[in-house]
Parts: structure tokens; sequence; C-alpha cells
């Protein structure tokens, strides 16, 4: 699944659903650094992702 979200993020970089799901592909695969990054994009992007939040402060 990560593989597949990799082309969608480097072309809509503000698709926040996609950054989303990414982060979360990666907190599963244990790279919680990248994972956060992500989820911080999601927040910068999107102030009222409560999800994103959520995992930024998990």
């Amino acid at each position: 699944l990560i593989l597949i979200l990799i082309p969608p993020v480097a072309q809509h970089p503000a698709d926040t659903d996609a950054l989303y799901t990414r982060g979360v592909c990666l907190q599963e695969l244990l790279a919680l650094p990248t994972a956060i990054l992500d989820f911080g994009r999601v927040v910068a992007l999107q102030p009222t992702h409560w999800r994103a939040w959520y995992q930024v402060n998990y």
C-alpha cells in the first residue's frame, strides 16, 4: 500500500487524505519520524484534521 501512495502524494502534495493514509501506513511499519512528518504536513494544510492532530500528539 505504501508504494501505491507515493505517486499520488508526489503529484498532489496538498492531498491531505493521501498524506494521512501514507502516515498511517508508515506508522504501522514503525517508520515513526517519517510518519510524523506526514501528519505534520496534514495539520499544516488542514488545521481542523483531528485525526492527524491525534497522531501527532500520540
